[in-house]
């Protein structure tokens, strides 16, 4: 096989080593342990590389893929456009790249900023400049993300072993050190602004500062090991329960454009376009590719020219769903998600509000506003408007919201609220 660096249609071919057919090799499974020590595993779970070597020479080679063998796999741009063409991909934590089987060779996709999502198989991969490829491994408000990347520790000539970087390894070219080599699992938080932050005590309070007593609690409570994924896991969940939308400042140069600025993925809800279900007011139902802009409050899809267009039919539209969420068109507001379904719905309508101009930066605001929902009549929760729904069971409603100290802008509080309140 030959290895080259594609892009795909208008990627740019530049060939690279020729290497011999693959192999398997079986290597113990690895510990998350310090990314930065000099001694190795002590389960003897790490690859050794010859002085003088290439790695793709190694018995090892193919154990450095995250599946076992390639799959079908796709790739979105930034703009939403995804192509019809589906090749086999896997992802190399040694090189950190996304690999890709093109008849009798193995390709590289090149790393660039206009590719943004990479599904192998059901695992999503998304592309973060300065980061490479994250893999999604637990999807909300907060998502988590995970990254193998191969931990170094170069052998002198006299025995000294010293732990390098990765940019300062040069993996495909031969060296007069021992190399040894072994994965390490890192994780990031994802926040609703697509922004991946690496964990620690302080970030999940931080994220969710409403309820960041109750993390904190939770925190030492578990004992929460920040390398550890199945912990980290555990937390994100519990914070995506208790999570309560803010609301924020965007800002950029009076020049710019919001769609163009470093902000740009923040203007849709979903990190890439998903299969719609419209249906519009004569029950009829429409599908196609589209996200959910949060600067003009509806819909946007591919254009003919493969550019971000808005949908032109919009004012026909009664429900969407999308990514198994449910919005309502409402005549007034907009897109709001339905959240919640019961005698009285809950709804949630984000926008990307334009402020104004101040000291030539356009500021935009994040608005987050919950709705109660009955019978087309949106209204602002509060206590008067509870007792204004179920008049009939003011001092039960009192009661509950005292004894559960409810928040009006907690999801989880309101979702309860409704719950109970269902049962009048």
């Amino acid at each position: 096989m030959r290895r080259a660096f594609v892009l795909l249609g208008t990627f740019q071919l530049v060939l690279l080593t020729a290497i011999s057919a693959l192999s398997q090799a079986k290597v113990g499974s690895s510990d998350v342990i310090d990314h930065w020590s000099h001694n190795l595993p002590e389960d003897s779970s790490y690859y050794t590389l010859p002085p003088y070597e290439y790695w793709d020479q190694q018995k090892w080679r193919d154990s450095v893929y995250r599946f076992p063998a390639f799959q079908e796999g796709r790739f979105e741009f930034a703009n939403g456009f995804s192509p019809t063409t589906r090749l086999k991909m896997n992802y190399n934590s040694y090189l950190e790249t996304i690999d890709i089987v093109e008849g009798d060779r193995i390709t590289e996709l090149k790393k660039f900023p206009e590719l943004k999502v990479i599904y192998i198989g059901d695992h999503k991969f998304v592309y973060y400049p300065g980061l490479g490829y994250l893999e999604i491994i637990l999807k909300g408000t907060l998502s988590l993300a995970r990254k193998t990347v191969m931990s170094t520790v170069y052998e002198f000539s006299d025995g000294y072993r010293m732990p390098v970087a990765v940019i300062d390894d040069l993996r495909t070219t031969p060296n007069k050190s021992i190399r040894y080599y072994w994965p390490v699992d890192l994780y990031y938080v994802i926040d609703p602004l697509r922004r991946a932050h690496r964990p620690g005590p302080l970030l999940f309070p931080a994220l969710v500062p409403d309820a960041r007593h109750k993390i904190r609690d939770f925190i030492a409570l578990n004992s929460i090991d920040y390398r550890n994924g199945k912990d980290l896991e555990t937390l994100v969940t519990f914070c995506n329960n208790v999570y309560i939308e803010p609301s924020g400042k965007l800002s950029i140069p009076a020049a710019s454009d919001l769609k163009y600025s470093l902000w740009r993925d923040s203007i849709y809800f979903f990190d890439e376009f998903e299969e719609v279900a419209l249906t519009d007011i004569n029950g009829q139902k429409e599908y196609l590719n589209a996200n959910y802009n949060l600067e003009t409050g509806w819909l946007d899809v591919i254009g003919k020219k493969n550019d971000t267009v808005a949908l032109s039919t919009h004012k026909r539209v009664a429900t969407v769903i999308i990514d198994g969420r449910t919005y309502m068109n409402h005549p007034v507001q907009g897109m709001i998600e339905i959240v919640f379904q019961g005698k009285v719905q809950l709804g949630l309508m984000k926008r990307i509000v334009f402020e104004g101009l101040y000291s030539n930066e356009k500021m935009y605001r994040i608005d987050n506003t919950w709705f109660f929902i009955k019978n087309e009549r949106i209204l602002l929760p509060s206590v008067k408007v509870v007792h204004s729904l179920f008049p009939k069971h003011k001092n039960e409603i009192d009661m509950y919201i005292n004894a559960h100290d409810v928040n009006f802008r907690s999801k989880k509080d309101l979702i309860d609220l409704l719950s109970y309140c269902s049962r009048f």
